[in-house]
Formats: structure tokens, sequence, C-alpha cells
């Protein structure tokens, strides 16, 4: 089944409403909406956090009776024993973690186009569901000082998702991409112990940057597209030549020229040193140039 079209991950505020009547009965219109305004926000709020200002508080005392069938319209069943937990959701290890790499001149850059991060990871991932995370990095930003990945910090914004099961119901069955922005604080470079991208031990990095473009990827055992190209152009570098174009053009709402990309891997968390390696397999190319 084809791929459908990326889509963005809510955060709070996007929560949607209730339709607010115009009174209660038996009270005026200012005050009734002002209190049923008041008690659906609270409502409509998945985790009930909602901070009333104390005007509202002090209506909500003094009409409690006319609110609480709002609130609770029926008191819930007590059972005799405790309920069995639903399914807390997918896991990690139901998803894998992989990355394009090339160079450019700035390697730390956002864009909010979710039509343009989908058809990207189309052309690289294909026919899986997964995430799209909306940034480029230095290989530096990607942990954080406390060792959280930008792939773990997607699939933790998937996983506080309230509907993350039929999320992943959607990865599965209908290999629906989505789209999840970073927080801010990874904007930071944190060099990790193998300092070698740093302009300090190999000053062609200065010149040419590194970048790493991620993507968190629901496990499947279908090739991904990246791969299957490459398997399929093993004896025509012409097709491979017309791949990889075609993956340039495709990140330049990201990262414009004259960014390139060198190739596509799998992060490993317990040895991220190998994307170092991927780098400096090509530093004497770089530094002859």
């Amino acid at each position: 089944m084809a791929a459908r079209s990326t889509r963005r991950v809510r955060g709070e505020g996007d929560t949607p409403g209730y339709p607010v009547p115009d009174k209660v009965a038996g009270q005026g219109t200012g005050l009734a909406s002002a209190v049923v305004r008041a008690a659906l926000r609270w409502r409509a709020k998945p985790n009930k956090a909602w901070i009333f200002n104390q005007t509202e508080i002090g209506l909500l005392l003094k009409n409690g009776s006319s609110v609480a069938s709002l609130l609770f319209p029926k008191l819930p069943h007590v059972p005799d024993s405790a309920p069995t937990a639903g399914p807390a959701g997918p896991t990690l290890a139901d998803f894998a973690s992989f990355y394009l790499y090339g160079l450019t001149n700035n390697p730390y850059q956002q864009a909010a186009d979710v039509d343009r991060f989908g058809e990207l990871y189309k052309l690289v991932i294909g026919a899986h569901g997964g995430f799209s995370i909306a940034s480029s990095f230095h290989p530096y930003q990607l942990l954080n000082p406390a060792g959280v990945s930008v792939w773990y910090t997607a699939y933790a914004q998937f996983y506080a998702q309230p509907n993350r099961i039929e999320m992943f119901g959607e990865m599965t069955l209908e290999k629906t991409p989505f789209l999840v922005a970073p927080p801010a604080s990874f904007a930071e470079y944190h060099v990790w112990p193998d300092a070698r991208l740093t302009a300090a031990q190999n000053p062609v990095f200065s010149r040419y940057v590194p970048f790493v473009i991620p993507f968190l990827v629901r496990k499947d055992p279908d090739a991904l597209r990246w791969d299957a190209e490459v398997a399929a152009a093993a004896d025509d570098r012409e097709r491979l030549g017309w791949y990889h174009e075609a993956v340039n053009e495709a990140i330049r709402f990201l990262q414009p020229a004259p960014a390139f990309v060198l190739g596509f891997g799998e992060f490993d968390e317990q040895q991220p040193n190998q994307l170092i390696e991927k780098f400096m397999s090509c530093r004497d190319l770089l530094t002859a140039r």
C-alpha cells in the first residue's frame, strides 16, 4: 500500500476545544458562558491539568451543581477488582535510527515544510512508516549532555501522544510518515570523546562541515528505498548517479547548495563513532581538493 502524505505530530496547543453553549438553565448568559467555558476547557485537556484563573474558580465554587454535569456527566462505575492495564504502546525497539550524511557550510538548519519532508522521506526511506525530524544537525548536536539522542527525543514526542497506538497502526498498515521537531536544546554542540570532526583536529572539516538529516523508521523486513536503489544500480553507475542527484535536490529546502549528500547509514547509540568514521573516510579526498 502506498504511503500517505506526511503528518505533523500534534503539540499540546493543538488540542481542539468544545462548543460553548450560551446559557445554563436558570442562569444569565454572561455568567453561564464564563462557567461553561472554564469547565469545558478543563474537560478538553487530556490530562485534566488545566489551571483556572481566580475569577473562574469563584464562579465554579458558586455554580458547582450546574457545572458538575458538564465535567462529570455520568459517575464512573467502580469495579470490584483493579482493571487490567491497557496497552502502553510501541517501544523504542520497534524503530530503527537512520540518517543521511553529507557536507555543507551550515549544518544546523530547520524547515517546517511537511510536504517536502514527506517527499524526502519517501525518496530515501520509501514505503515505511516512521518520522522525519524537522532539522539537520552537525554530528556533535545529535546527543545532548545526558547522552539522549535526537532519535530518542522523536520517539518520546510520539509516545507522549494520547493516540500513539493509532498512529503506530497507521505507520504499520498504511506506511504513514510523520514529522516531529526536536527541542531547541539540540542547537548546542557537545563534542564527543571522539573529537576528530573538530577543526582543531582536522581543519578540513571547518571548510567542509559535516551534517546529518535523521529519520526514525518503523522496523520492517522490506528494504529501505536507499538500499534498494543502491542494490539495483550495482552495475549501473548512471542510475546510481541519477538517484544520488535526486536526493541532493530533495534536501535543498533544508540544506541549500553547496551542501551535498555523501551517503546513508544507521545510527548505533552503542557505537556512535561509526558515524565519525563515515566522514573520516573521505577526509584525505577533501584535503587534496
